[in-house]
């Protein structure tokens, strides 16, 4: 029994991660505790969880039971050389958690960058929990016997995800199904059961994930695995149709996801990993001409197909941009007068109450000239919420303004509170509708990364770095009252909550991995069909790949991060094997 414990007890924890944290789902009632910003809705104070926050607390809970192990292995007699080497060429590694936790210390935001908030719940604990996870991958994949094990421990939950996702595909979502309701639900809510929906549309794989963009990055590790162990020679037959079947829910996933990102993602994959396997004249002829020809093909097609490519490709060509022709860039209330950018040119408008039921109201362009109306401009007074307002409306667009006696004007946003307005500081380096928006979130960010170059804003505080009131653009968008939580992109992400330093570190280690794993793998005697090493860690190298390639539109995420650490800690420790 000490033997089997020995033997199969250290996968036990790969199992969670790998295994049933992703599958995870319980709903999570909680007060996000932002109602004194002026941007968060007025009179919500309960949001909902399903997906993240246990997903969170599982997380860090197993990297406490996995760093007991390796602090047992490390101060004992015979401690293992590889943990001594995971901390020698790791150094980068270190450096970056050591920024994480200075970045979320000095945050003005310290709560939410350790405790996590609304829809995110990636705090300081979780990161720094991946660097255990890393660290024990690392560490238990010591031999073939201990990489079959890890393979194993993982093969369950990839089962059940792909289930999952082929149901949802096939609308048959179980997470739409009473039974399942009351699992995921505390008992207090049973009586409402018929009121929760989630959001997705009919027909789409999300498997258990917040969003389809995590789905995506769970892919890009499970796809690459059942592909190699489907080419790998000794695998018998059951173990062929269950990695064949893996592999063709996943892509049926992908496909029903309309997940652009995704095939794009599989397909310079793809195109990557025959590199490869082309060692001569004949086999580039043979194989590469014609496989390059296909995806690339593919990928100019789906490329073509992301929202905004061609207003880029348009930008880069000299063309001006739709949006540019939007009448009012910049909008402020100050202590004596609202001050509009319209047109070009700064106009400023203010009004006094006569308290006899007529307005006095005074245009002013930026010569100083009083105008008696502006062009395409309606100044119309109201009575809202008890105050004497002016509704300025142009282009579309209406304000609704007030005048404070002491403190001069105030805007009424969209969050249901009155607010001082202000022109923001944005870059125009990408069109606004490319990929689905990001554009624009993308331009929001570019200005304010100065701000973070030492230390950033502190984990899971991205929604206190990016412009919330950004009330113009926001009304522009058709999303006055929707919350960017999220940079949409894994490197922005690092930059803005962790720091620049924290992102050079990272990337400094990735680097170190896959110039490492790309030497390797290039070597004849290494990638061998009969070697399970060599095609786990060839299979993990390009997983590592597409999860950092699909990182330029998707942010890091607690559904499928956790995954991508330990199976990072396990592919270097398969290359230090292989070596």
């Amino acid at each position: 029994m000490k033997t089997i414990l020995q033997k199969y007890g250290r996968a036990v924890p790969v199992f969670f991660i790998l295994s049933l944290i992703p599958l995870l789902v319980r709903m999570y009632a909680y007060d996000p505790g932002l109602s004194a910003y002026s941007w968060y809705p007025a009179g919500e104070s309960v949001s909902y969880d399903f997906f993240l926050y246990f997903k969170a607390v599982s997380v860090c809970l197993v990297s406490l039971i996995m760093l007991s192990l390796l602090l047992r292995d490390l101060f004992s007699d015979t401690a293992p050389e590889d943990i001594k080497d995971a901390v020698r060429q790791y150094l980068p590694l270190i450096l970056y958690f050591l920024f994480v936790l200075l970045s979320g210390l000095f945050s003005r935001e310290r709560r939410f960058a350790f405790l996590g908030t609304m829809e995110v719940f990636e705090p300081v604990p979780v990161l720094l929990s991946y660097g255990i996870l890393f660290w024990y991958g690392f560490h238990i994949c010591r031999e073939e016997g201990s990489v079959r094990r890890f393979l194993a421990a993982g093969s369950m939950g990839a089962a059940c995800l792909c289930l999952t996702c082929f149901l949802q595909f096939l609308n048959r979502d179980p997470f739409r199904q009473e039974a399942v309701k009351r699992l995921i639900t505390p008992a207090s809510f049973h009586e409402s059961l018929s009121s929760l929906a989630f959001t997705f549309p009919d027909h789409i794989a999300y498997g258990s994930f917040y969003n389809t963009n995590q789905l995506i990055q769970y892919f890009c590790f499970l796809i690459p695995i059942c592909l190699a162990l489907l080419f790998w020679k000794p695998s018998r037959l059951p173990l062929k149709a269950f990695c064949a079947s893996l592999t063709l829910f996943s892509i049926l996933a992908l496909a029903s996801a309309y997940s652009k990102t995704g095939l794009v993602v599989m397909l310079i994959t793809g195109l990557f990993s025959l590199s490869f396997f082309l060692r001569t004249k004949r086999d580039l002829v043979r194989i590469g001409l014609p496989a390059l020809a296909v995806l690339s093909c593919l990928l100019l097609f789906f490329a073509l197909r992301f929202e905004g490519f061609g207003s880029l490709l348009r930008r880069f060509a000299g063309e001006k941009e739709a949006s540019s022709a939007r009448r009012i860039t910049a909008f402020s209330t100050l202590k004596d007068s609202v001050l509009l950018t319209i047109d070009g040119s700064d106009l400023s408008i203010a009004f006094e109450d006569n308290q006899d039921g007529t307005i006095a109201l005074t245009l002013t362009d930026e010569a100083g000239n009083e105008l008696e109306e502006y062009p395409g401009l309606s100044c119309i007074p109201v009575l809202f919420h008890d105050r004497v307002c002016l509704d300025l409306r142009a282009d579309g667009i209406e304000l609704t303004v007030t005048k404070d006696p002491a403190e001069g004007y105030w805007y009424y946003a969209p969050s249901g509170k009155w607010v001082s307005a202000h022109a923001m500081e944005r870059a125009s380096f990408f069109p606004e509708d490319f990929l689905t928006g990001r554009g624009r979130l993308w331009n929001n960010i570019l200005p304010r990364l100065k701000s973070v170059l030492l230390l950033g804003r502190g984990a899971n505080c991205f929604l206190f770095f990016y412009p919330q009131d950004d009330w113009l653009q926001k009304a522009y968008a058709g999303e006055e009252t929707m919350l960017d939580v999220k940079a949409h992109s894994l490197y922005l992400q690092q930059f803005t909550e962790n720091g620049a330093l924290a992102l050079l570190a990272f990337l400094a280690a990735l680097l170190h991995y896959l110039l490492q794993s790309f030497r390797l793998y290039r070597r004849k005697d290494v990638l061998d069909r009969s070697s399970l090493l060599s095609l786990t860690g060839f299979a993990i190298f390009l997983g590592v790949a597409a999860y950092l390639l699909s990182g330029f539109t998707v942010d890091s995420s607690v559904c499928t991060a956790p995954v991508f650490w330990l199976l990072f800690g396990a592919g270097q420790a398969i290359n230090r094997l292989l070596r």
